[in-house]
């Protein structure tokens, strides 16, 4: 014979298991990506990614950004740290590797100049283009390895 259980245990775990119901289809929904054909799992990593996404597109949309090609040559445009001609080599090395758009971000009129100190690059679909660009970007950075393709959309230097 089986007691009862005592009425705060029925209504702890009562509780628990709305509180679950409530929750549980709205957990995994909002984290999945797509990591492969056909798989989607939850990642941490895909989330920064996303919200690395979100930060880039608000960076190229809004005011303080221009068209990389060309504007460290344009009189009163400069870096706000790094190399010009290391920079320049990058972003044409960018557009050789596939990149569909490249932008210096973040400009600000500084002491009678226009200053970066960072550059977004829009990724191209091609698998090949994306690869070279995710290695390019490993090798600026000295990163011992390039970031996984989870799909995203920009990829941001700090210069």
């Amino acid at each position: 014979m089986r007691l009862p259980a005592p009425s705060s245990q029925r209504f702890t775990a009562s509780a628990l298991l709305l509180t679950l119901a409530l929750l549980a289809p709205g957990l995994g929904a909002c984290n999945r990506v797509a990591l492969d054909e056909g798989s989607t799992a939850e990642s941490p990593e895909a989330s920064r990614v996303r919200a690395a996404d979100r930060r880039a597109a608000a960076e190229v949309s809004g005011l303080g950004h221009a068209e990389a090609r060309g504007w460290l040559q344009r009189p009163g445009n400069r870096l706000f740290e790094g190399d010009p001609a290391r920079v320049k080599q990058l972003v044409d090395g960018l557009y050789e590797d596939g990149a569909a758009r490249v932008w210096f971000t973040g400009i600000e009129d500084f002491g009678g100049s226009r200053v970066s100190g960072s550059l977004v690059v829009e990724l191209p679909g091609d698998p090949a283009a994306r690869d070279a660009l995710l290695r390019r970007q490993a090798l600026f950075l000295d990163e011992p390895a390039p970031t996984r393709d989870l799909g995203q959309r920009y990829l941001r230097f700090r210069l």
